[in-house]
This record gives structure tokens, C-alpha cells and sequence, in this order.
């Protein structure tokens, strides 16, 4: 988005997130398990426009609890995932802010992307299909998140429908796999009144005073949309450990308001099962 045409005095340009996942799993049966995962969030987003910085926060997120039962014919398995909401939903962030002629530092509640948490209870139910034929191993889940009420600053994030469909194959000591998957969120409902949404009057080109919003991260409206992605991906098990090297294309994408899209992405994960 242009600062000039959009009439923004930030935008952001990319967002990066670190994750730390930890995932006890208790089996009380051979078909039913339950699983805890706790999840830790490093969030940084260069900001563009009038003055140049970076957005960041971190800390835990939020913690899901789920129940998985696999049917005795091992092709079917449902899940109900519980969202706690321990991740903070008033974190703040320093960002160069325009006063006067000169950027200062400023202290100010972070846009809702950027915040650790939902805020609320939320219940994602699933149900998933899992195949074999020799050494293939394929797969397919449906999913749907839904956020039970308003958090404590008045929003709640849209509901969220997944869809996901898998190919895995081990070979020469590796496994490789194939993903598609599909994802529909739905915009934020409400308004957290703690986000700067106020325009501010600037001087434009040739003096003339120019009316400009904070930053499109900071609107309910921006947020939400259709995405249809590609990931392929191969795991090396060394050790207890094993390490995932993927890379995540983007095939459609239907964004509500001013948003960033996804490019192609790489990433590397770290796993150990103990």
C-alpha cells in the first residue's frame, strides 16, 4: 500500500513469527489420547512510511487442550481442541512516530496481529481421514474454529474453516510429504477501543494539510479472507530429534480490506519426542 495514495502514515511491509511449541500427549487407550500444547511467540513487523521501525512482541500465546479418539479401523479420527486464552491481548510495542518534523519513539498497544492471544475460549472440532497403500501415506482433515463470546477489550477474531489434504512418502531415510490446504477466516468482530484508530492532520505536498491514518494493521475491516496454499516439505530424523525444512506457495488468496499477501516462504523446524 502507498503512504500517499493509501493515506497511511505506517504500513507494514513483512511480518515474521517464531514459535516454541511444547505438545504433552497422554494415550488412555490405543485409539484415545488427550494433548496439551503450550506455545511461546516471538512477532516482529518492519513498519514503512513517515518514519521507518519495527513493530515486535513477544511471550506465550495461547494454550490448546484437545481429545482425539481413532475409530478400531484406524481410518478415522475426531478431535475437540479447547483454546485457552493465556496469551496477552494488551501487549505493547515501540514504534517511530511522527511529532512535528521529527520521529520520535513512542509506546503504543499493538495492532491485533501482533497481539499473543484471542482473548477468548474458542472450540475447534475435526474430523480426519487417514490412508494407506504401501508405503504411501495420505490423508485428509476438516476443521472449524469458533470463538465463544467477546474478550475483555470488546472483539472477538472471526471464525476460522480449514481444510487440508496430505501425501507422505518416506525414502532414503527421510520423509517427504505434499499439503494443500485451504483456510477461510472471518473479519474481527468489534472494536478493541485501546487501538489507535484516530486520523491525524499532516503538512502535504506544498503545504496543504493532508488527513492520514495510523495504519491499516490497526482496523477490524483489514483482517480476514480466503487463502489456498501449497506446501511441500521433508523430514530427517536424527536422534530423538528430527528437522523439517519446507516451503510454504501461496495458489489463492482473497484478502478483506488492506492486507498483506503471502509470498512464497521458507521455514525450518526443530522437533525432539521424548
Amino acid at each position: 500500500t502507498s503512504i500517499t495514495d493509501g493515506g497511511y502514515m505506517l504500513v507494514p511491509t513483512k511480518m515474521t513469527m517464531d514459535m516454541l511449541m511444547l505438545m504433552p500427549m497422554y494415550n488412555f487407550s490405543k485409539e484415545t489420547s488427550v494433548m496439551l500444547m503450550l506455545n511461546y511467540l516471538n512477532n516482529k513487523m518492519p513498519m514503512d512510511g513517515l518514519c521507518q521501525s519495527t513493530m515486535s512482541t513477544s511471550g506465550w500465546a495461547d494454550t490448546q487442550v484437545s481429545l482425539s479418539h481413532k475409530f478400531t479401523d484406524e481410518q478415522f479420527a475426531v478431535s475437540m481442541e479447547l483454546n485457552i486464552p493465556t496469551g496477552s491481548i494488551n501487549g505493547k510495542t515501540k514504534m517511530q512516530m511522527l511529532m512535528g518534523a521529527e520521529c520520535m519513539t513512542h509506546t503504543m498497544h499493538a495492532p491485533y496481529g501482533m497481539q499473543l492471544g484471542s482473548g477468548t475460549y474458542d472450540l475447534a472440532p475435526s474430523i480426519t481421514y487417514l490412508g494407506a497403500y504401501f508405503d504411501w501415506r495420505y490423508g485428509a482433515q476438516i476443521s472449524y474454529k469458533y470463538r465463544i463470546g467477546e474478550n475483555d477489550n470488546n472483539y472477538s477474531l472471526g471464525d476460522e474453516a480449514n481444510a487440508t489434504m496430505w501425501l507422505r512418502k518416506p525414502a532414503f531415510g527421510a520423509t517427504f510429504s505434499g499439503e494443500l490446504n485451504f483456510i477461510r477466516r472471518g473479519t474481527i468482530n468489534g472494536e478493541d477501543e485501546k487501538m489507535n484508530t484516530a486520523s491525524v492532520t499532516r503538512s502535504g505536498d506544498g503545504g496543504l494539510p493532508v488527513s492520514m491514518l495510523p495504519s491499516p494493521t490497526n482496523f477490524a475491516s483489514n483482517s480476514g479472507g480466503t487463502l489456498a496454499e501449497l506446501s511441500l516439505s521433508v523430514s530427517l530424523p536424527v536422534s530423538f530429534a528430527y528437522f523439517t525444512g519446507e516451503v510454504a506457495i501461496p495458489l489463492y488468496q482473497d484478502l478483506n480490506g488492506i492486507q498483506m499477501k503471502r509470498r512464497t516462504g521458507m521455514s525450518l523446524s526443530i522437533g525432539a519426542m521424548f
